[in-house]
Formats: structure tokens, C-alpha cells, sequence
């Protein structure tokens, strides 16, 4: 087993990278600053778009659609923000205060929250929220899910491949597979050495971890079992320095990378 890195997006010397995104179709859309003014990069390419709005993550919804999304927001202040390619800005609507992730699937838009909003107020205190793209919710994670791992901070999140997400919460740090339209859970525990880990990977029946506590850069890879990953079947695979996000299934075994200078897909192979 290997990481292949490949450099998709590198900034100006007069750059630095706020966030981006990858997927298998559209490619890669990277948001960086620039003498105070933000550029959008599609694969390369740099935007005519500009914006005021205020906002740290990016994803893609569609090939010529982004979501624009703010960490904090109080008062119910509108922070997820659905924005054309080409014509700008569509909608806006309040996605809960203290944001930690972004993940885009079929069934919507899924926020997952810091412990600051799951034990602040308002929406983000179900720790985890499926949105649609007009803002209507559709599935709170502590209001909906009665046989609940329960979710002090939601530490990392990533797609499936069978319509199902992936949590790493915090404080027990379980493996948890969630169906939506199923409504089905299903929980894996985990070996000490992977908690902390701040994103995770999961593709077939293996499980990738990066950063955990005693291992900050590392990349981690482990067996899915039905009940538990014990520490004699997790293998050191490599490391990487960055933010790290897990990718679908469509990228194979992947990760992205954004670091202030660069953007790196990591394949694992």
C-alpha cells in the first residue's frame, strides 16, 4: 500500500490558499487570497467571479455551482451561501454556528459542528445536520437518530459508497456509518492509536485516519470490521502535513490536501 501525491492547484508567490475542493467529473476548485482580494480557480482557470461574501470552505454542487460556507454565525445569520460560476450568487441560509465540515452528497448538504456549537445554541446542537439546497432541513442527528453514538464534536466526516456518511466523534471516537434515507447506524469501535484523527477515508473495506493524537501527520490505515479495529491490524501508511479531507468513493482511495501554498490529491493505492 502507497500514497501517490499529485500537486493540483499552486499559488502565487503573492497567494495563499484559504480552501478547495475536488471531484472525479468537474476537477478542482480553489479559492485563494490575493492582495486582499479573493481568487476562484477552476481547474487552473483563474474566475471573473467575485464576491463580498464572507466565507472559509468551499465545495462543488454542481459543475458550474459552489457552496460558499462561514464557521461562525450568530444569530441565525445566514453562512451557507449557493453561488453560480457565472452568475453569482443564488441563495443564502443559516447553517449553524460553529461549522467544522462540509460534505456534499446526493441527499444534501450534511454540517457537522465543533463542541462549541453542539453545546451552544440553535441548530448546530444536534451535532450534525442534513440541509437541502434551498435550507430546509431534513435529518438532525441528535433529534433523529434515537440509537445514537452521541457527538460532542464531530472530528472528521466523509462519504460512503452506498448513499451512507462516515462520523469520527469525539469523545470515544467510534467509527459510525450513517444511511439517511435508511435510517440505519451502524458502529465500529476503534483502537486508541486512531483517536483524534481530524479526517478520514473510506473506500471498500478499509478505513484510512489522519492525524490522530499520538500522530498528528500520520496516515493510518485499517481493515473494517463489523464490530471493532484493533491496534494489530492498523498499518502506518505514510504522512502528510495539511488539512486533509476525505473524497466519494469516485476518487478511488483519496484524500485532498490544502496547505497555504498547495493543493495536493492523495491517492491511496
Amino acid at each position: 500500500m502507497e500514497i501517490q501525491e499529485k500537486i493540483i492547484h499552486t499559488a502565487a508567490s503573492t497567494e495563499k490558499v484559504i480552501d478547495a475542493d475536488y471531484h472525479h467529473v468537474y476537477g478542482y476548485i480553489a479559492v485563494v487570497r490575493k492582495n486582499r482580494r479573493r481568487v476562484f480557480y477552476k481547474n487552473s482557470e483563474a474566475l471573473t467571479l467575485t464576491t463580498k461574501i464572507s466565507f472559509s470552505k468551499v465545495r462543488w454542487l454542481t459543475e458550474n455551482t459552489i457552496l460558499l460556507a462561514e464557521t461562525l454565525a450568530d444569530n441565525d445569520r445566514p453562512n451557507i451561501h449557493i453561488v453560480s460560476l457565472e452568475a453569482g450568487l443564488l441563495s443564502s441560509f443559516h447553517g449553524g454556528d460553529c461549522i467544522r465540515d462540509v460534505l456534499v452528497t446526493a441527499d444534501g448538504i450534511w454540517i457537522s459542528y465543533f463542541d462549541q456549537g453542539v453545546y451552544g445554541e440553535g441548530i448546530s446542537t444536534n451535532g450534525l445536520v442534513l440541509f437541502s439546497q434551498n435550507g430546509e432541513v431534513l435529518y438532525r442527528y441528535r433529534h433523529d437518530n434515537h440509537n445514537r453514538v452521541i457527538i460532542d464534536d464531530c472530528y472528521a466526516i466523509c462519504p460512503g459508497e452506498n448513499g451512507d456518511i462516515w462520523l469520527f466523534p469525539y469523545y470515544d471516537f467510534p467509527l459510525v456509518s450513517l444511511h439517511y434515507r435508511k435510517n440505519k447506524t451502524a458502529v465500529i469501535e476503534t483502537a486508541e492509536q486512531l483517536h483524534g484523527a481530524t479526517a478520514i477515508a473510506v473506500y471498500k473495506q478499509q478505513a484510512y485516519f489522519h492525524g490522530p493524537y499520538d500522530s498528528q501527520n500520520a496516515i493510518i490505515s485499517a481493515p473494517l470490521d463489523e464490530q471493532s479495529i484493533h491496534n494489530k491490524e492498523i498499518c502506518d501508511i505514510g504522512s502528510a502535513r495539511g488539512s486533509l479531507r476525505g473524497l466519494p468513493s469516485d476518487s478511488g482511495a483519496a484524500f485532498i490536501n490544502v496547505t497555504s501554498k498547495e493543493v495536493v490529491l492523495l491517492s491511496i493505492l
